[in-house]
This record gives C-alpha cells, structure tokens and sequence, in this order.
C-alpha cells in the first residue's frame, strides 16, 4: 500500500479518535458519577436496564448493518450520479426508517406499559416504567447514526463524532447537579435522566441534518421520489437484510446477557455496565474510528476493482489494532482493582460492588484485543457487498455465547457472563479471518506475528517495570494518596515504558505513527 494511503487511513482514523475520544471520557465521567449518585445496586440496575432497548436499536439500525450497507451504495452513486440523485435516495431511506422507527417506538412502549408490571422483582418493574419514556431516542439516534454513514463518505468524520458529546454532557449535568446539591429520591433522578437523553437526542439530530446540508447530501423529501428511487430500498434491504439479521441476535443475546445479569444479583448489571464502560473505551476511541475509516476507504477501492488495496488497508490495520489494543488489555489485567476504586469509590458505591465490579472486569479486557479486531475485519466483507458471511459467523458465535453465558453464570456470576462474552469474540475473529483467507484475503501472518511479538514482550515488560516502581514509591512514601492521580502516573509511566522498549525493537508501528506527526508538523 502507497505511504500517502496509510498517512490517510492514520490521519482520518485519529481525527475521528480525537472526537470519540472526548465523548468516551465524558462518558467515563458519566459513568462516574452514575455510581456515585446511583451505587452499584438496584437504582444502577433499574437505569442500565432501562436504557438497554433504545441502544438495541442504536447499535442495531443506527451503528450496525444499515448503515454499513448504505455507505458502499453511496460511494458508488457519487462517481456515476448526479448530487441531486444522491439526495433523493437518501430521502426514500430517511422516510422509510424513520417511519419504521415510530412504529418500534410505539410497540415496545407498549410492551413495556402492558407487561412490565408482572415481573417480580421491583427494580425490574421500576426499570420497564422509564421504557416508554426513553424509547423515542431510539427514533432519533438511529436516524443520527444513518447521517453519520453517509457523512463518512464525505470524509467527515470528526464533526459526527463530535455529536456524541451532548448526550453525555446532558446526563453529566444531571447527575451533578444531584450529586453536589441535593439527594432527591431516585425516581426523581432517574425520570429527569430519560429527559435529558430525549432533549440530547433532538440536538444531535439538528446538529447532523445541519451537516449533511452543509455537505451537499440532506436527503430531498418527497413521495414523488419513491417510484424512480425505490430500487435503492431492494438494493439496501439485499445488503443490510443479513447483517440486520446478525444483529438482531446479537442485541438479542446483550438483551440475555443483561436480563440473566438482573436476575443473578443486583450487583452484577451494574457490575457489567461499569467494567464495560472502561474496556470498552478502548474499543470505541480506536477500533470504531479505524473501522469507519476502512468502511469508507475499503468500498472506494471495491468499487474501482482494487482488491489488493483493500488488503494491504486491512493488514495495516490490524497491525495497528494489536499495537495498541494488547497493551491496553495487560495494563488493566494487573492494575484493574486500582482503576476501579479511583473511578467509581466514592458516594452511593460501596467496596462491596467495587469487589463485584472487579470480577467482571478481569475477564471483559482480557477480550480488548478481539472486540477491536473484529471492527477492523468486518469492512473487508461489507465492502465487497458480502453481509451473508459475517452474519452466519455471527449467529455462530452468539448462540455459542448463550450456551456459555447459561454454563458459566452460576459458578462464575457476572464474571463468567463477561467470560462467555470473549471466548465468543475470539470465535468471532477466527472464523472471520478463516473465511477471508479462503476469499484470497491472505494476510501476512509472518508480519503480524511480528508485530505481536514485539507488542506483547514490550506491555509485559513495562508492566512489571512498573510494579516494581510502584513498589518502590510506596516504601519511600511518594505515592499519590489520592488515588486517580496515582492511577494516572502509573498509565503515563506504562506508557512511556511501552513506547521505549518498541523504540528499542524497531517496532514499524510506532515508526509510522512519528511519520504521521512529522507530517502534519511540516504542514503546519
């Protein structure tokens, strides 16, 4: 692959880490204070619960296959159609989606108002009261996440991202004010957090029409379109069918995985929810930004019959993926109790749900590496147009994380429904990668297991080096008593360990990341 096409995937792929990267720490911050306002007991399961449904959808029409299978009609629509044709097809989605959200909205209120009360524990119950309330931001953030879609066509990454931010900065605000100035019953709390996600929702959704208009792409509505442009529904729905498919069990198994959750303790939702928030920044600031980049990269290249482009994008890639995500799972297997009990020890959670909350979270990082990796493999299938593949591997690998959740959760709790998470991921990824190898994707094993080589000597190395200095801080009284500070000192000197010792071996990962700034340096 050409050195300007890597500098762009590097490029693009931080700019869009920089944007996810501030909405995922506003969401370490919400998290935060979610545990200091809600604790790690019933009120934390009651909200965690409820806003499950509307990220069904979220992650299933709005992030998922939909999305993924509009973007490659897109890039091919611009180099042989005229703008205006653009827009109207956008416009027949936009209309058909939107009309099938109120629908789900609608009956999964219903469901909710009809069905709830018959559980019987009372966080659950209280927790289907709030589904009526928080559903309509399915509507809105599915709509939010198809925008984002055909932004990154465009190119435009960053300012999507950026959209993020003003969910979390609604609920933060929230949860402070009731964290600093008063301790109102939590009904109260829990029912003006359903009205902050609506009101963020409605921004976000403002702030991205603005975007695709200022882009040339917001969607022309009108029914007079439908006739000359349904052929993109058929077209859409061929591609997205398999992958919505896919993802629909795969919401349906986190639906599982967090109603068995509920139903072992009224720790271990929460303990779920507060270790997922941490592994998975991870897999938000980088794997999602390189996966979207790839998505808009890849269907270029798929369209103009570049094949070993796209190969030479995903080899790339997944160096980088192991470079960064394997470093990031060992640092917080051994420091993950002195993560934990800086972030959320304080207010409403207790040591009890600190000790619950580590236990899930020793096994959800050990996954880091593959939860990312499979972001970055999947746009080697949708690119070409492929959603039967992923999907079928999919369905495999979450019926698999079913059998092992129903195996493991009653000796194991919340952490063998974490467990069962990651071995279906690594199950994920080696099927995936089998069936790329057969479709002539021959990855460069001898390069990335170099690069994994190098990466895992380096993240053990630094860990114990900083253990040992850790150790020698706290005999000679230096060590930080407040404890995010020291947390904090420990990931800057991980960090500078781990970047020596791949200085030391030549690591060409980090040699291309200089070459990135060093780039933009001169540009500038």
């Amino acid at each position: 692959m050409a050195v300007s096409s890597r500098f762009n995937i590097l490029k693009s792929s931080l700019g869009m880490s920089a944007a996810t990267l501030m909405s995922r720490v506003l969401g370490l911050v919400r998290t935060i204070l979610e545990a200091a306002v809600l604790g790690g007991s019933a009120a934390a399961s009651e909200w965690g619960f409820a806003i499950i449904f509307p990220n069904i959808f979220r992650r299933l029409l709005g992030e998922g296959a939909l999305g993924t299978a509009l973007i490659p009609l897109i890039s091919g629509a611009e180099t042989e159609e005229e703008k205006l044709r653009i827009r109207r097809k956008l416009g027949v989605v936009f209309t058909v989606l939107g009309a099938i959200l109120i629908i789900i909205v609608i009956l999964f209120s219903l469901f909710a108002m009809l069905f709830g009360h018959l559980f019987a524990r009372e966080y659950v119950r209280n927790a289907f009261e709030l589904v009526p309330y928080l559903m309509p931001y399915a509507f809105f953030i599915c709509l939010i996440g198809i925008g984002g879609a055909c932004l990154s066509t465009k190119r435009v990454f960053f300012l999507p991202a950026l959209a993020g931010l003003l969910l979390n900065i609604f609920i933060i605000s929230v949860l402070g004010y009731f964290y600093y100035t008063e301790t109102p019953d939590v009904q109260t709390v829990l029912h003006r957090l359903t009205r902050a996600v609506l009101i963020s929702g409605v921004i976000q959704l403002v702030f991205i029409g603005w975007l695709m208009k200022r882009n040339g792409i917001f969607p022309e509505f009108s029914f007079l379109y439908f006739r000359e442009n349904r052929e993109i529904l058929k077209e859409l729905w061929q591609l997205a069918l398999p992958g919505l498919l896919a993802g629909s069990a795969l919401q349906l198994s986190l639906l599982i995985d967090k109603t068995l959750a509920v139903f072992i303790s009224a720790n271990a939702l929460p303990a779920l929810s507060y270790s997922e928030r941490i592994v998975y920044l991870p897999v938000g600031v980088f794997a999602l930004s390189v996966g979207s980049v790839l998505m808009a990269d890849m269907s270029r290249a798929a369209a103009a019959g570049r094949m070993d482009e796209m190969l030479d994008d995903l080899q790339f890639s997944l160096r980088h993926v192991i470079f960064c995500c394997i470093p990031m799972s060992i640092f917080v297997v051994f420091f993950r109790a002195e993560i934990i009990e800086a972030l959320f020890l304080r207010g409403n959670f207790t040591m009890h749900d600190m000790t619950e909350t580590s236990w899930a979270m020793l096994f959800y990082c050990l996954g880091i590496p593959f939860f990312c990796s499979v972001k970055v493999i999947t746009p080697a299938f949708f690119a070409r147009k492929d959603m039967k593949t992923p999907m079928k591997i999919s369905m495999i690998a979450i019926v698999v994380n079913v059998v092992l959740n129903l195996i493991l959760m009653w000796k194991m709790k919340q952490g063998g429904l974490a467990l069962a998470t990651v071995l279906a991921s690594v199950l994920n990824n080696i099927l995936l990668i089998i069936f790329l190898q057969k479709s002539d994707f021959k990855l460069n094993w001898k390069e990335l297991g170099s690069t994994f080589g190098k990466t895992a000597v380096s993240s053990v190395a630094a860990c114990l080096l900083v253990l040992l200095c850790a150790a020698f801080l706290l005999k000679i009284n230096l060590m930080p008593g407040n404890k995010f500070i020291a947390v904090i000192i420990l990931l800057v000197l991980y960090g500078f360990i781990y970047l020596a010792a791949n200085f030391l071996l030549r690591a060409a990962e980090l040699h291309e990341f200089l070459l990135l700034l060093k780039r933009k340096g001169r540009k500038n």
